[in-house]
């Protein structure tokens, strides 16, 4: 079952990528409850059992995320937790703690946000695979850059850098999710709006967009927006307003809560310069919440 549950897991995360989890999620749920929970009550299940179902449940709390139930989410975090814990998988430990600081950085939970990323360092022995390494790092960074510790974030950001600047070897284990440079440029541009650089933010900005393919549509929605975010912040508007519009149309595609909620906060920080033509034509046309899945409220570091 292991090694058919590995495979759903990787054809799970290329469908997310040009989908959106928020049209997966019920597929995961029941894939979860049919072939992965039958198995960890068996007489014939092991401890990688409970390594496959943990890799499958953080993927179900990722795709509830983007569903915009961040609540759902948590409780599919915790529960990964628990599951990898018990197969023993420390990587996999690792990379769960990683997703919660994630899910904390969006609720704005700065605190939490901290500690689960210091969690996932700590699981960390030198043995895992680089992206998991870089991943840690990157809420590390995100954690700091949130709470305005401008010193030690960048301190992470160049690790993080100088670790994923060198091609990256294939993953050791198949429940490690791909993190890479293009990954790193996004979150750093985050990190850099929420320390107010925007002349930063706006180059890892343009770094992710450059990094990333056509065909990873939310990636380079998120990007996108976070570039427009960076630009509003240096009063460049009317390059804003272009980049918001785009987006208002490609969101449509990814059917994600969370794109579609960044999307609804950049609008708004767009709307204090409604005076500019071309701010007023986009805010005129992008009036009604781009069609997808309900938009929660998004804070700053989300």
């Amino acid at each position: 079952m292991e090694g058919t549950t590995a495979e759903a897991v990787t054809a799970f995360r290329l469908a997310d990528r040009r989908a959106g989890g928020g049209h997966l999620y019920a597929l995961v749920m029941r894939y979860l409850s049919s072939r992965v929970g039958p198995a960890l009550v068996s007489e014939s299940g092991t401890p990688t059992t409970f390594v496959a179902a943990a890799g499958l449940t953080e993927m179900a709390g990722w795709m509830a995320h983007d569903a915009g139930r961040d609540d759902v989410a948590a409780n599919h975090f915790q529960r990964a937790l628990n599951l990898a814990r018990a197969g023993e998988a420390g990587s996999l430990t690792a990379q769960i703690w990683a997703s919660r600081a994630h899910l904390a950085l969006h609720r704005d939970d700065t605190e939490n946000a901290l500690l689960a990323a210091e969690q996932a360092w700590r699981q960390l022995d030198g043995t895992e695979d680089t992206a998991l390494r870089g991943r840690a790092l990157a809420m590390l960074t995100r954690a700091h850059a949130a709470r305005g510790d401008a010193t030690t974030a960048r301190t992470f950001l160049r690790q993080g850098e100088h670790l994923l600047s060198v091609p990256i070897s294939p993953p050791a284990s198949e429940w490690t999710s791909p993190f890479d440079l293009a990954s790193l440029a996004s979150e750093t541009a985050r990190s850099m709006c929420d320390l107010d650089d925007h002349t930063a933010a706006v180059e890892h900005a343009h770094h992710a967009l450059n990094l990333r393919s056509p065909e990873r549509v939310r990636a380079r929605v998120l990007a996108s927006l976070t570039l427009a975010r960076a630009l509003i912040g240096q009063h460049k508007v009317d390059e804003a307003a272009g980049l918001v519009a785009e987006a208002g149309t490609a969101i449509a595609e990814v059917g994600s809560a969370v794109a579609s909620a960044r999307f609804q906060e950049v609008r708004a920080a767009l709307a204090s310069y409604r005076n500019v033509p071309a701010v007023a034509t986009v805010l005129s046309q992008t009036g009604k919440a781009p069609h997808g899945s309900p938009a929660p409220t998004l804070n700053r570091s989300g």
